[in-house]
């Protein structure tokens, strides 16, 4: 939602879903960089669901002499818009979605050039 930074009468209704507690911190450095901007945001900006971090994380395990990694209690959310309801989701394709993947480097690398992007 494109809110305008003088509008005080306004906010935007956040819910965040997917970020996890990984090995080498790369879903905290990303949950970072997505969070910044919005505490720094000129419009009020009101959390509403947050499925992050240690919350949405299962845990690596040693079992059978193998380790498994940590990995995502969920990978993926829907958001009915009437309701506002913030629920756990699936779809078809579970491959690799480059192009939203993408938009993280479109965004750390020219952050002036793409300002709708957080």
């Amino acid at each position: 939602a494109m809110l305008e930074p003088h509008d005080p009468t306004h906010a935007l209704q956040l819910h965040l879903g997917g970020s996890y507690a990984d090995e080498n911190g790369k879903g905290a450095e990303l949950l970072l960089e997505i969070l910044q901007p919005l505490l720094l945001a000129p419009a009020r900006v009101i959390l509403m669901t947050a499925c992050v971090g240690a919350v949405n994380t299962v845990p690596g395990a040693h079992t059978g002499g193998r380790y498994t990694h940590a990995r995502p209690r969920q990978t993926a959310f829907a958001l009915d818009l009437h309701s506002g309801t913030f629920f756990p989701a699936a779809f078809e394709s579970r491959g690799p979605m480059h192009e939203l993947r993408s938009l993280r480097f479109l965004r750390c690398g020219a952050p002036d050039r793409y300002p709708n992007v957080i």
